[in-house]
């Protein structure tokens, strides 16, 4: 069986964010894993139901070479106040997968925090929810080695909202604060203090 791979894409009020990032990483992921030339429109696959045309909804599409399914759920994003450093040792999640069992057993190892931010080589990556940017001086900084490049990632940097940087553990004090986004958490809409990450 071919592995699956997902897009996970905000829905609005019945409107569609951010679909040419989808577009993209949809694209890289079937480049590289089936050298797949060809590119999906993946708007062209979504309809949304008249039950999920007010609000915030998430449009999950499944996929392999070819678009295998489209599901819909109304959304609301977890309450995020704490944050555990977890050591993901050689963890690789460089494509969206169904297949989350290793980020899953990290995320176990989260204690009595809300969330996690994997470290791999001493630098930081993502939390199991999303991708993740510091603040220091009034600019964000995002690690420049994520485990996932994140659709709402990219459209900030292209934007210049965010920078690259590599992010040492130890130097996590010299930052105030941590924001956790993803495609369907707003950037900023969750930040709290660097003093509620934990080792």
């Amino acid at each position: 069986m071919e592995p699956l791979y997902i897009e996970t894409i905000k829905v609005l009020n019945g409107r569609v964010h951010n679909i040419a990032y989808h577009n993209e990483r949809c694209h890289r992921t079937r480049k590289a894993i089936y050298r797949a030339e060809n590119k999906l429109n993946l708007r062209r696959y979504i309809s949304v139901p008249d039950q999920f045309n007010i609000g915030l909804v998430k449009c999950r599409i499944t996929y392999s070479q070819m678009v295998e399914k489209v599901e819909y759920e109304k959304y609301s994003a977890k309450e995020i106040r704490s944050l555990k450093l977890v050591d993901g040792k050689e963890i690789s999640y460089h494509h969206k997968s169904v297949d989350r069992a290793h980020l899953h057993s990290l995320y176990e190892k989260r204690g009595a925090a809300d969330d996690i931010i994997i470290v791999r080589n001493g630098l930081l990556t993502d939390t199991y929810y999303g991708n993740i940017a510091l603040l220091k001086s009034g600019k964000w900084y995002t690690p420049s080695e994520p485990l996932l490049q994140g659709t709402m990632r990219s459209q900030l940097l292209a934007k210049g909202y965010i920078f690259k940087r590599k992010i040492k553990v130890e130097d996590i004090s010299a930052y105030e604060s941590i924001t956790v986004f993803n495609a369907m958490i707003n950037f900023k809409s969750i930040t709290l203090s660097t003093e509620h990450i934990s080792v």
